[in-house]
């Protein structure tokens, strides 16, 4: 376990105003792509960028540099204490560091699993069972367990029935039930705590779909984003995920990247979307219909900016996003209120 020194940063703020909230762009210090964020609460958050994972206490005013960044990887922040990160370098012979944990609010960190294994999502149903979605180092799905919060992490279940690619998406209701999506379009469920999968549906049967997130908010009521080249996807179910609804609300151009929910109707959600309003979008009723937001930023230009790549809502009215800027994918993040 290695200590790192802190590093205090500063920050001016951009105001912006919409019809549902205020925008501030917090003006980041450096001009590292910028990964993921999770907030804990209104003023405690972690944004993962390209060279180092930064700290705020603050709500974004000012930041401390608590660790060298791995690359591009994911945050999840269980509690003010513990934090999970974990990386993914598609281009170097050791694709991933592992799974990392701290239980000292980022101070220092620890190894807690060392397999190579690409991780794109965690979820916890309480303060010692959580799950990890991925893959091998050859895109074959995978799903990790843990039983004592994290200190240890085993593989549970990498046979899934024709599947295909990596598991962008996990969600648990409880310690027994829960649902992954493959980026190819198959989603799956779990009744006995992760051990055995069931193929639900698959989304690419007649289309090739690109699926990125799954999220359900109790045992019958849940989504799964994605999209591709500009063809935003949702679907939604009111069965478990026995039968979908498809939605083609989104505006062309968008291809959703990442979804939270804040009650069991009203979501929000980030993804790739050059020349399109949906590049940050919400939904008020389950997904019928999306509003979009990137066209209320004053000074972002859809041209130039390469999508959203994270968002962390705290509650109706307030949420973290992140961006990166071309042409040399410099990080912005914002701020709603």
């Amino acid at each position: 376990m290695v200590k790192h020194k802190l590093l205090t940063l500063s920050f001016s703020l951009v105001f912006m105003t919409t019809l549902y909230g205020e925008w501030r762009k917090l003006d980041f210090p450096t001009i590292e792509s910028l990964w993921h964020v999770r907030f804990v609460n209104a003023d405690t958050g972690w944004v993962l960028g390209e060279e180092y994972l930064y700290k705020t206490i603050d709500g974004g005013l000012t930041w401390k540099v608590q660790l060298s960044s791995l690359g591009k990887g994911i945050l999840y922040v269980k509690g003010e204490d513990t934090i999970f990160l974990t990386n993914f370098n598609y281009h170097k012979e050791k694709k991933s560091d592992g799974i990392l944990r701290s239980t000292d609010s980022g101070k220092t960190w620890s190894v807690v699993c060392c397999s190579p294994d690409y991780i794109t999502k965690f979820d916890f149903v309480d303060e010692n069972i959580g799950f990890a979605g991925g893959s091998n180092g050859d895109f074959h799905p995978l799903v990790k367990k843990t039983v004592d919060g994290g200190r240890t992490w085993r593989t549970i279940c990498s046979d899934f029935p024709e599947s295909e690619y990596e598991i962008e998406g996990i969600s648990f209701i409880n310690p027994d039930i829960g649902w992954a999506v493959t980026y190819a379009g198959q989603v799956y469920k779990t009744l006995d705590g992760g051990t055995n999968w069931a193929l639900l549906t698959n989304f690419s049967s007649n289309v090739r779909e690109a699926v990125r997130d799954i999220e359900f908010v109790n045992e019958n009521r849940g989504m799964v984003i994605g999209g591709i080249a500009g063809q935003g996807k949702v679907w939604t179910t009111e069965d478990g995920g026995e039968t979908w609804q498809s939605h083609n609300s989104l505006a062309k151009g968008s291809s959703m990247n990442e979804l939270q929910f804040v009650d069991k109707n009203t979501c929000w959600s980030v993804g790739y979307g050059m020349f399109s309003d949906h590049s940050i979008t919400h939904s008020q009723d389950f997904g019928s219909r999306w509003i979009g937001e990137a066209a209320s930023i004053d000074g972002l230009v859809p041209a130039l900016q390469d999508g959203f790549t994270s968002l962390s809502m705290i509650s109706y009215d307030l949420g973290y996003f992140l961006t990166n800027v071309r042409p040399n994918y410099a990080g912005a993040i914002y701020k709603y209120i």
